[in-house]
């Protein structure tokens, strides 16, 4: 008798706890296949091609009136989620806008079907997405102002978007992760890319930033992104929020160009700030075109490892570089700072090995001055530590001959006259 009792409760142990590993396996993979939401007959919800529809009412001289209808699911049952390849949603129920989507589940629930995905103009609000991983074709509505975090995060399928005109912003992570998107066009009122947008999208090789008034961190780092044109009147924002504490561009390995356009030929006004590591890692990068522009900073370790980096033009409008901006750039053969330079940073050339000629247009010695203290007593300014005796440096008078040589250079220094300097900014190594 204890033998069969003791067998009952082994067997009913054995059961529990297969129930209990079913139930958390639905739960912990973030599916939620088999967990539908009960649709009873209620008489202000709406299901037409398995889209469920919630109306949203006010009171008006004692009536209840229907305003406009939100989109709370896109599937009614759990066949549509395994089946469905198409969705459609309506743009008005019985003369009533679809206004808005805002589905009920966590925006980790995945769906592998469907391929296509048509939202009408009426929709002016998206809150968030299920993860379409099959997803390839997606119609966003002319008239969207509004998406929510993470919309399109991880929709592997996804190829190309474009953004409507009356879109003010892309979300954070709103496209993290699609590693097949490769074309996105911006509408021309995107005044801010928040953090991680488009964080790893590796197809991604070219996008127009023209306009967009502020990016934020992370938003592109990681992507192939080949060319970046940017404006001066961009910011490169270090504004970090939760999870976004890669710099824009950081190991964007594909990268090439970067450039920032000018207003004018030299614009006495204007500033323009790189921050720290924005460009680090990025070792296909050859060449920059920084603006021209009097107040124009370079960030601490900006230019860091880009190991390829060949030309870097107006570089002379240089007035503030902390320490590493150029750090290991290995490919670089000429440089020159020019009359404006204020603050450049120890280290600034450090691992620079390729350096043959580095032209200095400007005969401010305290340049080299290792306390500094018109500013920081504690700044320490020695740019000539890292770079190579092999290094040639061209200066306007013996002056700045002299400051170099004090200052630890033990390679050869030239003087030549300022005019001669200018003439020749475009002589070759």
């Amino acid at each position: 008798m204890k033998k069969k009792l003791l067998f009952l409760l082994t067997i009913c142990s054995l059961l529990l706890a297969l129930c209990f590993g079913a139930s958390a396996a639905v739960y912990s993979s973030g599916s939620h296949y088999d967990e539908r939401p009960d649709y009873p007959n209620n008489p202000y919800l709406k299901i037409i091609d398995g889209v469920v529809y919630d109306d949203v009412t006010s009171m008006e001289n004692g009536n209840r009136v229907v305003r406009e209808y939100h989109v709370i699911d896109f599937f009614a049952t759990n066949k549509l989620v395994k089946t469905a390849v198409k969705i459609n949603i309506v743009p008005e129920i019985d003369g009533v806008p679809v206004t808005k989507i805002t589905a009920r589940y966590h925006p980790d629930t995945r769906n592998e079907t469907v391929k296509e995905l048509t939202i009408p103009d009426s929709v002016t609000e998206i809150e968030h997405l299920f993860v379409f991983r099959a997803l390839e074709t997606v119609r966003l509505p002319q008239n969207l102002k509004r998406l929510g975090d993470r919309c399109f995060a991880r929709m592997d399928n996804l190829k190309e978007i474009d953004l409507p005109k009356e879109l003010t912003a892309v979300p954070q992570n709103c496209f993290k992760g699609c590693k097949n998107l490769e074309r996105v066009r911006l509408g021309g009122k995107i005044g801010t890319i928040y953090p991680n947008a488009f964080y790893g999208c590796t197809a991604l090789q070219e996008i127009n930033l023209d306009g967009v008034g502020r990016i934020m961190m992370g938003a592109f780092a990681k992507s192939g992104l080949r060319r970046v044109w940017l404006s001066p009147y961009t910011e490169l924002s270090t504004q970090m929020l939760y999870g976004s504490e890669k710099p824009i561009f950081y190991g964007c390995g594909q990268l090439e160009e970067v450039f920032v356009s000018s207003s004018s030929f030299y614009d006495k006004t204007s500033s323009f700030y790189i921050p720290a590591e924005t460009f680090k890692n990025c070792t296909a990068l050859k060449k920059v075109t920084l603006p021209a522009c009097r107040h124009l900073t370079i960030g601490e370790n900006a230019f860091m490892n880009c190991k390829a980096l060949e030309t870097v033009t107006n570089g002379e409008f240089i007035e503030f570089a902390p320490a590493g901006a150029f750090r290991n750039c290995k490919a670089l053969r000429r440089f020159e700072i020019g009359n404006w330079a204020d603050r450049i940073g120890a280290d600034t050339f450090k691992g620079c090995t390729g350096l043959k000629k580095l032209i200095l247009k400007t005969d401010n010695v305290l340049l080299f001055d290792m306390r500094y203290p018109r500013y920081d007593r504690s700044w320490n300014g020695n740019f000539l530590r890292g770079i190579p005796a092999t290094c040639r440096i061209y200066v306007p008078n013996d002056t700045m001959q002299q400051a170099v040589v004090s200052h630890g250079f033990t390679g050869r220094v030239t003087v030549k006259q300022m005019r001669d300097l200018a003439q020749n900014t475009r002589e070759r190594v």
